[in-house]
């Protein structure tokens, strides 16, 4: 009879580690194609690309904190290049500030480099919807910006059922203090839920000191420390550098919503 117990014992214990095993978060390879397109969507380390990093600009941040502008242009990059049509235009004339521009409709753009044609681009305001909906998993809202920067001179204006992106006669010029970034990638799982988590190291250091967001508002005052005591921290090995990251910078969890259509979209960033 304790034989009986216990072999049902053992079977209840090996259906418990298996069922363990199956519903557990499985490891996923961070340098897989997957997870470097998920990864890009938290931005680029250029402030004029998008508005930035913005995934680690607070503790706590989801998709919807992120200005609508900032959001349009990351649909903008994450289109396909087949959806959009490049042309030029003839000069038109010469504005106050002696820069040529062109116009198209009710939309002027400005000239590079004093060329005697402004080149644009056109594409379907549908197309950038459903690259939208891919990075953030809701279509834009009526009311969001019809107008955004894809880069500090470069903006997209919508009219009618298309956006029209060219030189802007006026740029979007923010003074920043020198800084260099540095991310590091640790771990990326797929959760019971379908949901994809990427876990990663952010640090940033400016003027000697270290900062745990984008904003120069928040020091680490142990990491700037240890950093007077290193010295010039670009002359490190690559393999220190990690070491350093990994000890001083923080660790942020970004999680990525699987959509009805199989796909992941950008849903939040906490840092832990």
């Amino acid at each position: 009879m304790k034989k009986k117990y216990l072999f049902i014992i053992l079977i209840i214990i090996v259906l418990i580690g298996i069922a363990t095993i199956v519903i557990s978060d499985k490891p996923l390879d961070i340098n897989s194609e997957e997870i470097t397109k998920l990864y890009s969507y938290l931005g680029e380390v250029d402030i004029y690309h998008c508005g930035g990093l913005n995934a680690y600009s607070k503790d706590s941040i989801s998709a919807s904190d992120i200005e609508a502008e900032n959001k349009l242009c990351m649909a903008y990059y994450n289109l396909n290049q087949d959806n959009i049509t490049s042309n030029t235009l003839k000069v038109t004339g010469t504005n106050e500030y002696d820069t040529k521009y062109c116009k198209l409709n009710e939309l002027t753009f400005a000239t590079a480099d004093d060329s005697e044609v402004c080149s644009y681009e056109e594409l379907d305001a549908n197309s950038l919807d459903k690259a939208y909906e891919e990075l953030y998993g809701t279509k834009p809202e009526t009311s969001d910006e019809e107008s955004f920067y894809i880069t500090s001179k470069k903006m997209c204006t919508k009219e009618g059922e298309k956006y029209y992106c060219g030189e802007a006669t006026s740029y979007n010029v923010a003074i920043m203090p020198e800084a260099d970034i540095y991310r590091l990638k640790t771990k990326a799982i797929i959760k019971n839920n379908g949901d994809i988590v990427i876990s990663d190291y952010f640090l940033k250091i400016s003027d000697n000191k270290c900062y745990l967001t984008t904003t120069s508002e928040e020091e680490s005052s142990k990491c700037t420390s240890k950093l007077k005591e290193i010295g010039d921290f670009s002359q490190l090995s690559e393999e220190k550098q990690i070491e350093f990251v990994r000890d001083y910078g923080a660790l942020y969890k970004h999680t990525f919503k699987e959509s009805k259509t199989g796909g992941h979209y950008y849903l939040k960033s906490e840092r832990k």
